[in-house]
């Protein structure tokens, strides 16, 4: 189960316009959906994302609006990338590029959203190997 819906594109886009610029194809919308978590997913890599993004089996366990903002925002962004019949784009355009800059401050560490759990890395085995080495230049006879 996705984190959003069609529904959740009525927001930003009037149904008509979603209708409109998908044709009546469904599974359009769908890939502009699909894609959309895919690209939020790339930010968040340091958060247990199926907790908040969910998977094709689970839904997501953390209920975050703002988390929801950011997927439909860019959802937006891939459907009107297609058409763009009657709306702003300049509005759509504004929308999607604060989203990407909100993102990198999460992703960087200089955000942190409340209740966002981190992906849990205490199973992950050390790097495997002993071996440690040095070099240097050689040594120089300088004199002055």
């Amino acid at each position: 189960m996705p984190i959003i819906e069609t529904e959740s594109l009525y927001s930003l886009l009037y149904p008509e316009v979603v209708s409109e610029i998908a044709r009546q194809d469904s599974a359009l919308v769908q890939t502009a959906i699909n894609a959309a978590i895919d690209e939020v997913r790339l930010y968040l890599s340091q958060y247990d994302i199926t907790a908040l993004l969910g998977n094709a089996t689970t839904e997501p366990s953390v209920e975050s609006a703002l988390l929801k903002k950011y997927c439909t925002s860019v959802a937006c962004w891939n459907l009107v990338g297609l058409a763009n019949p009657g709306i702003n784009y300049e509005h759509i355009k504004t929308n999607y590029e604060k989203t990407i800059v909100q993102l990198k401050m999460i992703q960087a560490g200089t955000a942190n959203p409340t209740g966002w759990p981190y992906r849990d890395t205490t199973g992950q085995a050390a790097p495997k190997g002993s071996s440690v080495s040095g070099t240097s230049y050689p040594k120089r006879n300088n004199s002055f």
